[in-house]
């Protein structure tokens, strides 16, 4: 019998290096209003400002921290009978990250990766005063589109996977080895220890009572501020009744009982394997397996869900002016950026098989020739589920992109889902 139980603390804290004045927004002469004043890590760090054609200018996340501690139980028993080797065993991780980096690295359209703004101008720039290139519009301070993050969020994501596993090796004969086995899969999906964390949730969004948006400015003139936003459970815990939302009724009426996770917890995770090498002779070998394998989706740099409104606020502009990225009205009638999670949210699934011969020939080399297969379903990829449908904005000239979007109120909603496939052969 084996057993061990293991602790790790994963420590990692990024800073932006402050030797030089090169990062001051400053020393550029930038100086335009921020929408989000308060709570700046860095106020005098320079924007992301992407042009189309051109390299980026990136102001990055950073600074960022998280640490994450790691508890891993592990048991396996081992049994000898005949010509089989048997092995079962179990395996527990309680595993997690306390993030205060919940800002993509990689932004998509509409959205950004710094708290101290994104600005935008692609060469196919819609609006009433493009030039429709987009470094003309970059010299005259007009961007496509804005996005700026408010105060950030520290979440503690915790996490518990259980995994047990049977196995056999047999040799019938001299010549042949048979390896099969099993093994299942208890991965409830991540969640916070305080209940901090946001999806939006189309199902949970009423269209009779969405945001009324100006088709001028793109500004909420009004309806409800959280229409379509779940939070978990059926209340803050622990230290998140101390957050500065936790009082405000209108953020409490966002939970509806869902899952601490948001995600359902798949307990039929099951994993068949087989595998058989035959010697033919001293020389030459034939090998062949298959086997079904499953990924356990972490904490990632996509989906943060704890850096959603109401804990972290990101807000959009489409079609403004750098010199006042956020106009006259403040952050509080800008529609939302979100990440969002699949309700669903199945494990990613590989079916792999391979066959092959290995042969020793002179000079004591090997030739190994294998053909492999894969097939691949809900595989992780992610889509803007409130971009517009193509010829929109051609359909409406002069009215505002914010006042188009199918989810009135929100811009760019990147929805992490595990539903794309692949082959390998």
């Amino acid at each position: 019998n084996e057993f061990s139980f293991t602790h790790s603390l994963d420590e990692v804290y990024i800073n932006v290096w402050q030797g030089t004045d090169l990062f001051k927004r400053s020393k550029y002469g930038i100086n335009y209003p921020y929408i989000f004043p308060e709570n700046k890590e860095i106020p005098d760090k320079i924007p992301t400002i992407t042009i189309g054609n051109f390299t980026e200018i990136d102001g990055g996340p950073y600074p960022s921290s998280s640490r994450g501690p790691i508890y891993t139980f592990n048991n396996a028993t081992t049994f000898l009978k005949g010509r089989h080797t048997l092995k079962a065993g179990v395996i527990v991780e309680y595993s997690g990250q306390d993030d205060f980096d919940q800002i993509n690295v990689q932004p998509i359209p509409g959205s950004t990766n710094n708290q101290n703004g994104r600005f935008q101008f692609p060469n196919d720039a819609a609006g009433a005063n493009s030039t429709g290139v987009g470094v003309a519009n970059a010299a005259l301070g007009m961007f496509n589109s804005y996005a700026e993050i408010g105060q950030r969020a520290l979440t503690k994501y915790r996490s518990l996977a259980t995994d047990l596993f049977v196995q056999d090796s047999w040799r019938p004969t001299s010549k042949l080895t048979v390896e099969g086995g099993v093994r299942w899969a208890y991965w409830p999906p991540w969640y916070s220890l305080t209940n901090n964390i946001a999806t939006f949730d189309p199902a949970a969004y009423d269209t009779t009572n969405q945001a009324v948006v100006s088709p001028t400015t793109g500004r909420i003139v009004s309806g409800p501020r959280y229409n379509g936003i779940v939070l978990p459970g059926n209340g803050f815990e622990g230290d998140g009744n101390d957050l500065a939302v936790a009082s405000d009724p209108a953020v409490l009426a966002l939970f509806v009982g869902a899952p601490r996770g948001f995600a359902e917890t798949h307990a039929n995770v099951f994993e068949p394997r087989i595998g058989a090498a035959y010697s033919i002779n001293d020389k030459t070998i034939v090998k062949v397996s298959s086997g079904v394998f499953h990924n356990r989706v972490t904490v990632s740099d996509s989906m943060f869900l704890g850096g959603n409104p109401p804990f972290q606020p990101q807000v959009g502009v489409s079609n403004g002016l750098a010199d006042n990225p956020g106009g006259v009205g403040g952050a509080g009638s800008l529609p939302f950026g979100m990440t969002a999670i699949d309700r669903e949210f199945k494990h990613p699934t590989a079916y792999m098989w391979s066959a092959g011969v290995q042969r020793q020939v002179p000079l004591n080399f090997i030739v190994d020739v294998t053909y492999v297969g894969r097939r691949g379903l809900y595989n992780v990829r992610e889509r803007d589920i409130n971009q517009l449908l193509p010829g929109t904005v051609q359909a409406n000239p002069g009215v505002n992109v914010a006042a188009l979007r199918p989810y009135k109120g929100y811009g760019v909603i990147r929805l992490s889902e595990n539903a794309a496939s692949s082959k390998y052969h």
